[in-house]
């Protein structure tokens, strides 16, 4: 599975492809991935609870829920996902819907995060932010996703379309 390709299919110039599965085992490494991104700031020597505190912070405990409920998604369990979404995004304040494809080594700094779409592997959101989220065509959550690895998004940053984009005119994004 390629770190950029969220759910191991084919990816476009646009981004990472949204597929129709997603097996247990890739999203098992994407979550691994995930955790390597949190794991420097807990330290090689990290005590238990210490390792405890950064998988209950919002950020790690809305992604790893994500991860778990878009799994659900792909699978054609949409009630349960959307249900799981809903108490993710009420107990940790991240809004990732289920349809989201988000690459490994994904990183949320802290909660009251939105990300909707495609989005490369190596992101990292610090909060307060959003990637999609619009209602027209032209929007990145819709289209065409943000394909690129290792982007950092810091409060108060939002990407809603291309910037050479102009629904208005009727060109795509």
């Amino acid at each position: 599975m390629s770190d950029s390709v969220p759910d191991a299919a084919h990816s476009t110039p646009a981004g990472p492809a949204i597929t129709t599965r997603l097996s247990w085992a890739e999203t098992r490494e994407l979550m691994r991935q995930d955790h390597a991104r949190y794991a420097p700031f807990m330290g090689e020597d990290a005590s238990l609870s210490k390792r405890i505190f950064w998988i209950l912070l919002p950020g790690s405990l809305g992604l790893a829920s994500y991860r778990l409920y878009r799994y659900m998604h792909l699978r054609g369990w949409r009630a349960a996902a959307n249900l799981m979404f809903l108490v993710n995004r009420y107990v940790t304040g991240i809004d990732i819907p289920p349809a989201s494809a988000i690459g490994g080594g994904c990183l949320l700094g802290h909660g009251a995060v939105v990300l909707c779409g495609r989005i490369g592997s190596g992101f990292t959101m610090m909060g307060h932010g959003g990637i999609g989220g619009g209602f027209d065509s032209a929007d990145v959550g819709a289209g065409p996703g943000l394909p690129a690895g290792g982007i950092v998004a810091a409060a108060p940053s939002r990407v809603m379309r291309r910037g050479d984009a102009d629904p208005r005119r009727g060109e795509p994004a």
